[in-house]
């Protein structure tokens, strides 16, 4: 994983870091967030402020392996199968849900009348679907797991222009004071030529 991470940042924020280094800076963050988190659930200590607190929070709201029992659309209630023994793919994606066999082929369709709800059943030819398939769209992330990437992303790149710019300001203003001093002793020494010539 963090080996990706880190193929991730030097491709899109062109920032070079092994899996080690991000490895590293998470567990280092994770413990500060640990220890804030401590700090403010203990009686009589002032609140502090938690660091990544909404993005640690984004990342368990997208958490892959939630399934839904039941799917419920306009006219049709779709329930999940009983679980077994085998071992099966989760959904990665809502189009995922939809079109996985693990859902049961009893479609259920509700039919209002005088308050009164019946339920057919249909068929699902999903449930034929090669389980290579299947194991390959477990693999894929999230819509919203790419989303939250995305603008994880932005705003490193983001965080990382700011850090070129004020680098560069600091870059400027070392280079502008260099010439102040140098034109200071120059004058200096002039004066001091001068000095020396009238004695």
């Amino acid at each position: 994983m963090f080996e990706q991470i880190a193929c991730d940042m030097f491709g899109i924020l062109g920032i070079h870091r092994t899996a080690v280094q991000c490895e590293t800076r998470f567990k280092t963050v994770s413990k500060r967030k640990r220890n804030e988190e401590k700090h403010n659930n203990t009686s009589g200590n002032s609140r502090c402020r938690v660091e990544y607190e909404q993005e640690f929070d984004a990342i368990k709201a997208i958490d892959d392996s939630l399934e839904p029992e039941v799917l419920r659309g306009v006219d049709t209630v779709r329930y999940k199968k009983a679980s077994t023994c085998k071992a099966s793919p989760r959904p990665s994606t809502s189009a995922d849900v939809q079109e996985n066999s693990e859902f049961s082929g009893d479609t259920l369709s509700l039919i209002s009348s005088g308050g009164d709800c019946s339920f057919e059943a249909g068929t699902d030819s999903q449930d034929e679907e090669p389980k290579k398939i299947r194991a390959d769209r477990r693999l894929r992330p999230s819509n919203s797991r790419m989303q939250h990437l995305q603008l994880f992303f932005d705003e490193m790149n983001k965080l990382h222009r700011e850090k070129e710019k004020k680098k560069e300001d600091r870059e400027q203003r070392k280079e502008q004071r260099h010439q102040e001093l140098l034109k200071a002793h120059s004058e200096h020494m002039a004066l001091l030529k001068t000095l020396a010539e009238k004695e």
